[in-house]
C-alpha cells in the first residue's frame, strides 16, 4: 500500500474514490459517491486502461467502446440516464467538458479533507490555489461532437506519464483491477446489490476484454483549409543543445496541442461565420470575404471575449451549416452570421448574432448603406455585440484601437480587398500582384495603414516563395514596411506580429519580442500573433515561454489550422526535448499535408534528437523523396537562433541522419 499511497494519482474502483497530489505534499481525495458520479470515475479509469493497453497516452473513441459504456451506466451508474448512444455519448460529452474539470464546485464528485471555511461559510465550496483549479481541469480533454466523442484523462498535461496513475480494485492494480472489475459487472446481480471487491486471488477464469486498440490520433476530417504552406525553412526550428544531448527523453509536461480539442474557457467564446456574397457576382466574393475578416480582426482584440481566428470560421464557407453544430466544432457559444449585397455604390449588410445554446437570436439589424460608410458599419455590428455580451472596448475600458483605421478612398478599399483576396493562392504570380494593388493602393491613399502591411506581407512572400533576388534585401523591405503601418495605426496587431518576426528573423531578437508581445497585447485572440510570438521566442532561447502561446493559437483555430502553427508548436516540443510530442504535432500537420517538407525535416531532427537513429534515416528519406534538391546546410542557415550553436547543431543532426550537405 505505500506504493499505492505515494502514486501521483491513485483511481480505486472498490472505494469510488480518485486520490491525487495536485501540488508537492497536498494529496486531495475526490469521493464519487452516488451511482452517476460511480459511473464517471469508471469512465476515467476505463480511458486509464485504454492508454496503458495501447502504450501511449491518446484520444479513446467512444464510438467504438459503445458496449462497455452502456454496460457501467446501466450497473455501477445505476442506469441514471439511458445508454442509446446517442443519448449517452451526449451526456458523457457534456459532463467531460463542463462538470468535470470542475473542482471548485464539484458536481460530480465530493472533495474529502478540504475546509469549507468558518460556520458562517458552511454552504460554501472548498477553497482551492487557482494552480489546483488548473491542474484538475487540464486532466480533462475532449473532441468531436455530442455523437462521436473521443476522450482522454490528460495526465501529460500536468506533467504525468501514464506509470504515474494506478487503477486499483481491492488487491489488484491496473489491467488486472480493471479486468475483474468489468467481470464482476457481467456476473448478475441483485437488485441494488453492491459491487464486491476481491479479496482473494484472482480466478483463473478468462475475463472479458472490453477494451480495443486504440487506432491512432486523426485530425478531424473537416480541417480543409491549410493557409502558408509556403512558409517552408523559415518556419521550421531547430533543435537546442541540451535536447540533442539528451539520451531517451520522453516526452512530457503539456500535452501536445495539435491532438487537443477546443478547452473551456471562462470567456465568452465567439465564431464569425462568412457573409454570404447575395450579390450574384462571384467577383463580389472578395468584398464579403474582407467584411467578415474585418469584423474579426476587430473583436479580436477585445480582451474579454475569445474569438476564433479566419482560418476556422471559413471551413464553413460555402456550406449549409447548423449553428448548434458550429458551436460545437469550435467550442464557442455565440456565433455571428450575416450577407452581404452590393450593386453600384450601394450596400445592404444583414447580421445576426445567436446563442448556439439555447437557438435564441440575441441581435440582428440590416443596414442599407453607400459603400463609402462600410467601416461604420462594422463599427456599429462590433459595438452592437459588445453591448450584448457585456465586454469592455479594451483593457482601459476605451475603444480608441479597436478598429483598423481605415480610408476614405472606396477605390482604395476594393483594391486592398482584392490584393488580400489574391494572397490566399500562394503562388508568385498572385503575390505579384498582391504587392502592385498594394502599390497602387498607396499612391490612392498614403496614410492607409492596411496598405502598408499588405505590403510588408507580398513583400516576405517574395522569399518564402523563393523568388526574391535579395532575400535579405527582401526581407528589410517588409521590415520597413511593416514598421509603416503600426506608425499609422499603433493597434494593427497583425503588423506587430509580422514586423517582431521579421525582427527575429534579421537576427534582432529582443526587438522581435517587443513587437510579438506588443501583438498579442492589442489582440488577445489573434491566433497569428500568438503563434508568431511563440516562434520568437522559439529563436530567443525561451521555447518554456512559447509553450502557453502555442497552446492559445491552437485553441483559437479548432478546424482549418494554418501549417506554421503546427512548425512553431513541433519547434518548441524539441527545444524542450519533448521528442515525441514533436513527432506526434509533425505527423498531425503531414496527415493533411504529406508534402510539407519543413514537417518532414521537424521528424527527421526530432528522431535524431530522440537518439533514434534508424528512424532519423527513413523520416530522411522521405524529405529527399519530396525534396530530391534539399541542402541541410541551406537549411540550417536559415534559422536565425539567438543562440548560434543551435544552428550548427541542427545541421550536424540532419548530417548524422544521411540528409545531403
Amino acid at each position: 500500500m505505500a506504493a499505492e499511497s505515494a502514486q501521483p494519482i491513485r483511481i480505486d474502483l472498490s472505494s469510488d474514490k480518485l486520490h491525487a497530489c495536485l501540488r508537492p505534499g497536498h494529496s486531495v481525495t475526490f469521493h464519487f459517491n452516488t451511482p452517476s458520479r460511480r459511473f464517471y470515475l469508471a469512465l476515467i479509469a476505463f480511458l486509464v486502461i485504454c492508454m496503458k493497453r495501447a502504450g501511449k497516452i491518446a484520444w479513446v473513441p467512444l464510438q467504438e467502446h459503445l458496449d462497455v459504456l452502456a454496460l457501467l451506466n446501466e450497473t455501477v451508474g445505476g442506469s441514471a440516464g439511458s445508454s442509446d448512444a446517442a443519448s449517452l455519448l451526449g451526456r458523457i460529452y457534456r459532463k467531460w467538458k463542463g462538470a468535470l474539470p470542475d473542482l471548485q464546485n464539484a458536481p460530480l464528485f465530493r472533495v474529502l479533507g478540504r475546509a469549507r471555511g468558518t460556520e458562517a461559510e458552511r454552504g460554501a465550496p472548498p477553497s482551492f490555489a487557482e494552480r489546483e483549479r488548473d491542474l484538475w481541469a487540464n486532466l480533462f480533454d475532449y473532441t468531436g461532437s455530442e455523437e462521436n466523442v473521443r476522450l482522454r484523462f490528460s495526465l501529460d498535461r500536468i506533467g504525468l506519464g501514464l506509470d504515474d496513475v494506478l487503477v486499483t480494485w481491492g488487491g489488484l492494480r491496473d489491467l488486472e483491477a480493471w479486468d475483474r472489475f468489468v467481470s464482476s459487472l457481467q456476473r448478475p446481480r441483485l437488485e441494488g446489490a453492491e459491487l464486491a471487491a476481491p479479496t482473494g486471488p484472482r480466478s483463473s477464469q478468462p475475463a472479458t476484454d472490453p477494451v480495443r486498440e486504440v487506432p491512432p490520433n486523426r485530425e478531424s476530417s473537416r480541417a480543409r483549409r491549410l493557409a502558408l504552406c509556403a512558409l517552408a525553412l523559415l518556419l521550421a526550428g531547430g533543435a537546442a543543445l541540451t535536447a540533442w544531448k539528451m539520451r531517451g527523453a520522453s516526452p512530457s509536461g503539456e500535452a501536445p496541442v495539435a491532438a487537443r480539442a477546443p478547452a473551456a474557457t471562462d470567456k465568452p467564446a465567439l465564431a464569425v461565420l462568412p457573409f454570404e456574397n447575395m450579390s450574384g457576382d462571384q467577383d463580389r466574393e472578395y468584398f464579403s470575404d474582407g467584411l467578415t475578416e474585418d469584423l474579426i480582426t476587430a473583436l479580436a482584440k477585445l480582451p474579454d471575449i475569445l474569438v476564433i481566428s479566419r482560418s476556422s470560421s471559413f471551413t464553413y464557407k460555402g456550406s449549409p451549416v447548423k449553428v448548434q453544430k458550429v458551436a460545437e466544432d469550435l467550442g464557442v457559444r455565440y456565433v455571428l452570421e450575416g450577407s452581404v449585397q452590393a450593386a453600384g455604390d450601394r450596400v445592404r449588410i444583414t447580421a445576426q448574432l445567436i446563442d448556439a445554446e439555447s437557438g435564441h437570436h440575441l441581435w440582428s439589424e440590416r443596414y442599407d448603406r453607400e459603400l463609402k460608410d462600410i467601416f461604420a458599419v462594422q463599427d456599429d455590428i462590433t459595438f452592437e455585440i459588445t453591448k450584448i455580451l457585456s465586454i469592455r472596448l479594451s483593457g482601459t475600458g476605451e475603444g480608441s484601437h479597436l478598429f483598423a483605421k481605415g480610408t476614405d478612398n472606396l477605390e482604395a478599399y476594393l483594391k486592398l480587398l482584392r490584393g488580400k483576396s489574391l494572397m490566399g493562392q500562394f503562388s508568385g504570380d498572385a503575390n505579384l500582384q498582391a504587392r502592385q494593388l498594394a502599390e497602387e493602393v498607396i499612391g490612392l491613399d498614403p496614410r492607409y495603414p492596411s496598405a502598408y502591411y499588405l505590403l510588408a506581407t507580398t513583400t516576405m512572400m517574395e522569399v518564402w516563395l523563393g523568388v526574391s533576388r535579395s532575400p535579405r534585401e527582401s526581407m528589410m523591405k517588409a521590415i520597413e514596411a511593416a514598421q509603416t503601418t503600426v506608425s499609422l495605426d499603433d493597434g494593427h496587431a497583425a503588423a506587430w506580429a509580422l514586423l517582431g518576426f521579421l525582427y527575429a528573423q534579421v537576427g534582432q531578437h529582443e526587438k522581435g519580442l517587443q513587437a510579438g508581445e506588443l501583438a498579442v497585447e492589442k489582440a488577445p485572440s489573434s491566433a497569428e500573433a500568438h503563434s508568431f510570438l511563440a516562434q520568437i521566442l522559439n529563436f530567443s532561447g525561451r521555447p518554456e515561454e512559447a509553450v502557453a502561446h502555442n497552446d492559445k493559437a491552437f485553441r483559437l483555430t479548432p478546424l482549418g489550422r494554418p501549417g506554421p502553427i503546427y512548425l512553431h508548436a513541433a519547434h518548441t516540443y524539441r527545444l524542450l526535448g519533448r521528442y515525441g510530442d514533436a513527432i506526434e504535432v509533425s505527423k498531425e500537420l503531414l496527415a493533411r499535408t504529406p508534402n510539407s517538407v519543413p514537417a518532414r525535416v521537424q521528424v527527421v531532427l526530432a528522431y535524431q534528437g530522440w537518439r533514434r537513429p534508424e528512424e532519423a534515416r527513413s523520416a530522411a528519406q522521405e524529405v529527399l523523396r519530396y525534396d530530391p534538391g534539399f541542402s541541410a546546410r541551406r537549411y540550417a542557415n536559415a534559422l536565425k537562433y539567438k543562440d548560434p550553436t543551435l544552428s550548427a547543431d541542427a545541421l550536424e543532426q540532419m548530417l548524422a541522419a544521411g540528409l545531403p550537405e
